[in-house]
């Protein structure tokens, strides 16, 4: 096996029995969670006394563990658990921490100084320009969004020279990771606290065609090896911390077979077993697999829409049914406790026997069950394969060779010499001395009663490779004698090999953390003449509307009053049309002092950069600032010396002060209120430089795959679609063509109009109305009943539904 370290092969562990395999399948390094702050809070995880045992365990075969730190954090879980949380982790030497929120990644490089950074795929760093300004913050690797190609992945390798890792086999999330609030909103399980239901694998219908219209294909790339290497890939990630000690042990040797055949023999050699293929479809595939966004954007291949689940191999073939008895021929070997899955997908079948390929079964069906000739079934339990992989991988031995050097002479003390070297070539050796040898009587001591009694090394982590025992005179020594020393030695050299990866605490204490509190303090009293009004517009119409409202009705009086600033999509800016009819009205709203600023893409690829930074030089004496909603346009505004304001949307995630910080530290002026947090949590923050979302209709997916051209081809044109899901709610989709990605919507708009005198009292800067896919009409609706409520006089019409999200409820 070849231990060259690059590429890494990284297993994910959500239970011990998973560590133990993914070590003993190969793997160079394993990511986990303990009971805190990881993105699979329903995993089984890892109790402290746990991990810190995990950490000792891997550091003694060689291998690295990186904990996932990869969700959200309130503002009092960073204060009070933070710290106490990873301190006694750090100080065992834990590898590497990997993280989603700004704030997380803030307070560690500030308390934790040598621990090493890794941006979770949560944080969607699409470019060079995203990862660089992570890079100046001390992060060392990134786990790129999944959606990227090769190419791009490559481009950021290049330009950052950070270490890259990306996942290549599991799970795929519809949408980028870290931007669903789908199942934050609809259900109140937030996928970035960790808690995701999986709306994603449900059915769904869109323009009559019927299906699991969002479950994607697993990735499977083991025969792109070669390619993932060539392009830069540091790291190959196995997605499934979900998933049992079996999978996890199948999986991971597979991708360490075949990533060291291509270090080994190149890629000329380089051929993956059709048989090795199949094993991994029996481990767990949807429908079958999928080389990802590696080498294609998006497409209907990527997708299963007959099902959600294990899709299981082909195994047998219906040939009729008579009465009760289904007969039914088999295409391969089967064994004893294997499942086969009925076609018509009513219940299976679990063999009591081993079957042959080409014999003909006959299976007894349920009453009233049918089942159509010439159907398929699948085998979605290989009873063989997991026998085979619990033998090889979970319940095996693992231990490190050492060489060892006894020397035993009467009179003297018994002195014991243990040699290790470790995989990454470091060198230990340590020396104990027992008891005094007495002189033999009668039968002296040999050479292979010595031997025996040492190298019976049990269930630590070492064994003998060599041991050279001297005895200088006859010896006697009882058993029991060499038994304590050979614990001795073993215990003193797994200690000497531990302290090479101690720490100690960071000097760096809790007390800086209540630096805080003043700034807490200092909020600026927001009374009903002061709060000011934002109103993000996504189409002309919309924007022709407020001009109308402005300017037509009695009661837009408070409007205008308020009224600071106007977000307008950055897709009204392009195109032969709106463009010139957009700056005119613009024009019209500055003359009155309200601030036009540009809302940027929810998705920048490295692939459209320069499209978006022709955008922003052709508007620059358009617009007075930018509404950003990623980490790419921050990076490429820093670029290039944009000097207006940048304003942070929701979706660059603030639940705590430190997020604040970090991107404050980045240029960010202001901010806008969590849609996750609800109105306690949000007191608890300053926000009096952030916004609420008072009113719109909240994005909850934003996908590179796209349900038109999935159903029905690709039209290379933006517009607006809807899907229902299975209860008959109504999600509203936006295709941006221009730069390839759906926006999903949730079913009903946020509505905060009976909350403004809570807004107040949380002092939030200004409230913003953002409209989406409102009509002409609907939106001078909106605005006349916000003005009715700014007036402290709410209503809302009972035919209208709406939700409040969590601005009461939160989320756990």
């Amino acid at each position: 096996m070849v231990q060259s370290g690059f590429p890494e092969v990284l297993a994910p562990a959500g239970s011990y029995e998973s560590f133990h395999a993914a070590i003993a399948a190969g793997a160079d390094a394993v990511y986990l969670a303990g009971n805190l702050f990881g993105a699979r809070a329903f995993a089984q995880n890892f109790s402290e006394e746990e991990l810190l045992h995990v950490i000792d365990e891997a550091h003694l075969h060689g291998r690295k563990i990186y904990l996932t730190v990869n969700t959200l954090l309130k503002e009092k879980e960073l204060e009070e658990k933070l710290y106490t949380y990873l301190e006694p982790y750090y100080n065992e030497g834990l590898d590497a921490v990997i993280v989603q929120d700004y704030g997380v990644l803030r307070f560690i490089r500030q308390h934790f100084p040598g621990l090493a950074l890794h941006a979770s795929t949560q944080m969607t760093v699409t470019g060079p320009e995203g990862a660089s300004l992570l890079a100046d913050y001390g992060v060392e690797r990134v786990v790129p969004a999944r959606e990227l190609s090769l190419k791009e992945v490559e481009t950021i390798k290049k330009a950052t020279q950070m270490e890259m890792e990306c996942f290549v086999h599991g799970a795929l999330c519809y949408c980028y990771s870290g931007q669903c609030l789908m199942s934050s909103m609809i259900g109140g399980r937030s996928g970035n606290r960790g808690q995701c239901a999986q709306p994603c694998r449900l059915p769904y219908t869109y323009k009559g065609k019927n299906g699991y219209l969002m479950s994607l294909k697993d990735i499977c790339t083991l025969e792109s090896i070669p390619d993932l290497i060539e392009h830069g890939i540091d790291s190959f990630k196995i997605e499934g911390r979900m998933k049992k000690p079996e999978y996890v042990a199948g999986v991971t040797a597979m991708y360490r077979k075949y990533t060291d055949l291509y270090l080994e023999h190149g890629r000329e050699k380089f051929r993956v077993k059709k048989s090795d293929l199949e094993e991994l479809m029996d481990l767990y595939n949807r429908g079958g697999f999928h080389s990802g966004y590696y080498f294609v954007h998006n497409g209907p291949e990527m997708l299963c829409t007959n099902r959600p689940n294990h899709a299981g191999t082909k195994a047998a073939k219906v040939l009729g049914q008579k009465g009760r008895e289904l007969q039914i021929s088999v295409l391969k070997d089967l064994s004893k406790g294997d499942v086969l899955e009925f076609p018509s997908g009513h219940g299976d079948y679990t063999l009591g026997k081993d079957w042959k390929k080409g014999e003909r079964q006959t299976i007894l069906l349920p009453k009233n069950q049918r089942e159509k000739k010439g159907a398929w079934i699948f085998r979605t339990r290989c009873n063989a394969l997991l026998q085979r992989l619990n033998q090889t991988y979970v319940n095996a031995k693992l231990q490190e060779p050492i060489s060892g050097r006894v020397v035993l002479k009467p009179g003297e003390k018994a002195v014991l010499e243990l040699r290790f070297t470790g995989r990454n070539g470091t060198k230990t050796v340590i020396r104990v001395k027992g008891e005094r040898i007495a002189p033999a009587e009668n039968r002296p001591l040999t050479e292979e009663q010595v031997t025996k009694a040492l190298a019976k090394t049990g269930n630590t982590p070492f064994y003998f490779e060599t041991l050279d025992v001297k005895l200088e005179g006859d010896c006697f020594c009882p058993m029991q004698q060499l038994n304590t020393l050979r614990r001795q030695g073993i215990e003193e050299l797994e200690k000497a090999v531990l302290n090479g990866f101690r720490r100690t605490s960071a000097d760096v204490g809790q007390q800086d953390m209540t630096d805080t509190v003043s700034d807490l303090e200092k909020r600026a009293d927001n009374t009903a003449g002061n709060l000011r009004t934002s109103v993000l517009a996504e189409t002309l119409e919309q924007l022709e509307a407020m001009w109308e409202f402005l300017e037509s009705a009695l009661e837009s009086s408070e409007m205008e009053q308020s009224l600071r600033r106007i977000y307008l999509d950055f897709e009204l800016f392009l195109g032969k049309e709106t463009p010139e009819k957009t700056r005119e009205i613009c024009r019209k709203f500055q003359q009155k002092k309200i601030q036009i600023f540009l809302a940027l893409p929810h998705i920048s690829r490295g692939n459209l950069d320069g499209k978006l930074k022709s955008l922003l030089l052709a508007e620059k004496e358009t617009v007075d600032g930018v509404l950003i909603r990623n980490l790419e346009s921050l990076g490429m505004l820093r670029k290039i010396g944009f000097d207006k304001s940048v304003i942070a949307d929701h979706n660059l995630y603030i639940l705590n002060h430190e997020a604040k910080k970090f991107l404050k530290e980045e240029g960010i002026s202001e901010y806008t209120a969590s849609l996750e947090l609800n109105a306690k949590e949000l007191s608890g923050l300053d926000l009096t430089d952030c916004e609420g979302v008072v009113y719109g209709y909240i994005p909850v997916m934003e996908s590179a795959q796209c349900l038109e051209k999935t159903c029905f081809g690709c039209k290379k044109a933006s517009g607006r679609d809807e899907m229902a899901d299975r209860l008959g709610h109504r999600f509203s989709i936006r295709r941006v063509c221009t730069f390839c990605y759906n926006v999903i919507y949730n079913t009903d708009p946020q509505v905060l109009f009976s909350e403004m005198d809570t807004l107040r009292r949380v002092k939030v800067s200004s409230c913003r109305l953002h409209f989406t896919g409102e009509s002409k009409a609907e939106t001078k609706q909106i605005l006349s009943l916000y003005t009715q409520a700014y007036a402290q006089d709410p209503v809302w019409p009972e035919n209208l539904n709406y939700t409040k999200g969590h601005f009461r409820r939160g989320i756990k």
